[in-house]
């Protein structure tokens, strides 16, 4: 794949990573209180997945002080992105659902789409040509880990969010909370959602 398509997928790789797997309760309560110390920490994880996932990626780029600079922008940008979301939740402004879940994800692509066509800056004919295919060695993992991170883990959020107005009211389980009950769904369709992910790319790769 082209330089282009390899960037998006390490960059995005490491937001799913941030945001779905390493982004832990703590950290989201803490961000919604106005931490500065979480969104700290959240984006210093977020920049050190993406050094090191594009840095990966596309060799040569550890060595370019512009590389840094980009990705510091990014991971900026990520969390004034969090950071407006969270305020505006808490004014009642936009929903905590999953509309105000897929409008954050969508800016969250845009940015990173933004930030892989400065790094790579491929011409028009350049990025026609290449789409007709994947060829590349390094994109092609990328392609599946990045499918996986955003199946299993963003896919759980999204479920629980469409969820979460079904939890309220009377379906607490006896000794155990409406999180709790959210969070035991949550990490069973992780599990479920692998072994689905995994039978339809093992059957897809049979002959």
């Amino acid at each position: 794949m082209h330089a282009l398509g390899t960037a998006f997928l390490a960059l995005y790789l490491a937001h799913l990573l941030t945001d779905f797997v390493s982004q832990s309760n703590r950290v989201v309560i803490a961000k919604r209180r106005g931490s500065l110390l979480s969104y700290l920490e959240h984006g210093g994880i977020h920049f050190l997945l993406a050094v090191l996932s594009l840095g990966f990626a596309v060799p040569g780029l550890w060595r370019k002080f512009g590389f840094y600079g980009l990705l510091l922008a990014l991971t900026l940008v990520h969390l004034a992105m969090d950071w407006t979301k969270v305020r505006l939740v808490s004014s009642n402004k936009m929903g905590d659902g999953a509309a105000g879940f897929f409008a954050d994800q969508v800016l969250h692509f845009m940015t990173v789409a933004a930030t892989a066509w400065f790094i790579a800056r491929p011409s028009t004919a350049s990025v026609v040509a290449q789409l007709q295919g994947f060829r590349s060695e390094i994109a092609k993992p990328l392609l599946l880990l990045v499918v996986y991170v955003g199946v299993i883990f963003g896919g759980g959020y999204l479920v629980r969010l469409v969820t979460k107005p079904l939890l309220k009211g009377n379906l607490e389980i006896i000794g155990e909370s409406t999180d709790e009950l959210q969070n035991a769904g949550m990490y069973i369709g992780w599990l479920e959602r692998f072994v689905v992910l995994t039978s339809l790319v093992l059957q897809s790769r049979r002959p």
